[in-house]
């Protein structure tokens, strides 16, 4: 397990491909029982498991994102896509696995960490700026200047919306695993 993350992660599983790291909450603990901080991984895993009753593996299929405090994201007659917090994803996996026999289990992570501080920075540096565009909004004595500051308030502000919509993403994408 690489360095971690937020909520604790799935560990890996020799049968399965990709991953490593964690999420963003509560420290992981790798396999050699170091702990990972600080990192935010994206997770997708993938299963293939042939059962013997379709319909009835489809049910207990069904119930098993809620029991993990996850959600069915799309659903099919064949498949399901399951958001999964990613601490939760093994157990589910494992839960997923005893419906039949796996033919197959992939799980990839992908560290975002890099991509995560960076936004988070950007907006730091964005929300000062605001902050002293605003200031400078108020003392503004001719409309031309005040029409001036407004438009760099307003790009920032806008700015700010797309990063802020950004992080918003990543940290679903981190906290819900993604398994189908």
């Amino acid at each position: 397990q690489g360095p971690g993350a937020a909520e604790a992660p799935p560990a890996p599983d020799p049968s399965v491909t990709g991953g490593s790291g964690g999420d963003e909450a509560e420290p992981a603990v790798s396999d050699d029982g170091a702990k990972d901080f600080g990192r935010h991984i994206i997770y997708t895993a993938t299963m293939q498991v042939s059962v013997f009753n379709l319909e009835d593996a489809k049910a207990k299929a069904e119930a098993v994102p809620e029991r993990y405090g996850g959600y069915i994201q799309n659903m099919s007659e064949s498949y399901f896509v399951m958001r999964i917090p990613a601490a939760n994803l093994r157990p589910a996996m494992e839960e997923l696995a005893s419906l039949g026999v796996v033919d197959s289990r992939t799980l990839d992570a992908q560290d975002v960490t890099e991509e995560y501080l960076d936004i988070e920075t950007r907006i730091e540096v964005l929300e000062a700026t605001q902050k002293q565009l605003e200031e400078l909004l108020s003392k503004a004595r001719t409309v031309e200047e005040a029409l001036k500051v407004r438009q760099a308030l307003d790009e920032i502000t806008m700015d700010l919306e797309v990063l802020k919509g950004r992080l918003r993403r990543l940290e679903s994408l981190t906290s819900f695993s993604t398994l189908t």
